[in-house]
């Protein structure tokens, strides 16, 4: 006899019927695998010693519970902090001897405080020297002696050249579109707002460049601390 109860095989639970309550459990998240299928979507459960998720396979759809969001937020701000504490940066003046050439640069430092050190790195000659041009590149740096404020280092540079104004050249090889290597070393002085002398060897055209600038830590701007008369 045909009833309107007979496809109703058992009890079901739909979504809103469960309450998941995270609590401590000794049992850690790669010793369990739990997931189910719903039509042909699966969905998984993932647990966790703090917090606890659900996530879901269907497009664009995530919940997170608030304490992991708030565990990936402020990991992720820390390790900007930390980042940041150990990046310098500054410009220079530069002089090619070869081409008589004045330029400006640019550059950032990191990390502030190892021996070998990752410089990003741009510079331009002006229009009016004998070469018009701009070169976009990174170098790697090697602090092989310190003595209280003086440093040294070595450097090896690579960067995409644009040369402005090469048809004025009369160079064979002259062209717009070029890959500069350097290498050179250089003495930096102080300790938050820093002078540096860095020489260079252009290994492509043969020409040598000296940049003369300023590098600035998170310390360069701060006031100075007065120590109290009294304590003189």
């Amino acid at each position: 006899m045909s009833t309107s109860n007979s496809k109703i095989v058992g009890e079901g639970l739909t979504y809103d019927d469960v309450l998941l309550v995270p609590a401590y459990s000794e049992v850690l998240p790669r010793e369990v695998y739990i997931a189910s299928l719903f039509s042909s979507l699966k969905w998984a459960i993932f647990l966790s010693p703090f917090s606890f998720a659900i996530i879901s396979r269907l497009p664009s759809f995530e919940i997170l519970c608030s304490t992991m969001q708030k565990y990936v937020f402020f990991s992720f701000l820390l390790s900007v902090s930390e980042l940041s504490a150990q990046i310098v940066g500054g410009f220079s003046g530069i002089y090619n001897f070869q081409t008589e050439s004045f330029g400006i640069g640019a550059r950032v430092v990191f990390p502030e405080q190892k021996k070998i050190q990752f410089s990003p790195q741009f510079s331009y000659f002006i229009p009016g020297n004998q070469v018009h041009e701009w070169t976009a590149g990174a170098a790697v740096q090697y602090r092989f002696f310190e003595l209280k404020k003086i440093q040294t280092y070595t450097l090896a540079h690579l960067g995409y050249n644009r040369w402005l104004n090469f048809e004025d050249s009369p160079a064979i090889d002259a062209k717009l579109n070029n890959w500069n290597g350097e290498l050179g070393f250089g003495v930096i002085l102080g300790k938050n707002t820093r002078p540096f002398v860095e020489w260079r060897y252009n290994t492509r055209h043969r020409e040598a460049l000296i940049h003369v600038g300023l590098l600035f830590n998170k310390n360069s701007f701060k006031p100075k601390k007065e120590k109290c008369a009294a304590y003189d």
